[in-house]
């Protein structure tokens, strides 16, 4: 809770309202580069 106290209370800067977009952002494609080899080994074993 701190670390996001530091985070999203850092005084209102232009960074402030893209910080959460972007670690969002980040998150998602994190995600995306862990599935994709999975899905696309069990497409290539359901053939």
């Amino acid at each position: 809770m701190a670390l996001l106290n530091l985070l999203f209370g850092s005084g209102g800067t232009w960074l402030d309202p893209l910080l959460p977009l972007l670690v969002l952002a980040l998150i998602i494609w994190g995600v995306r580069r862990q599935q994709l080899p999975a899905i696309s080994s069990a497409v290539a074993d359901s053939k």
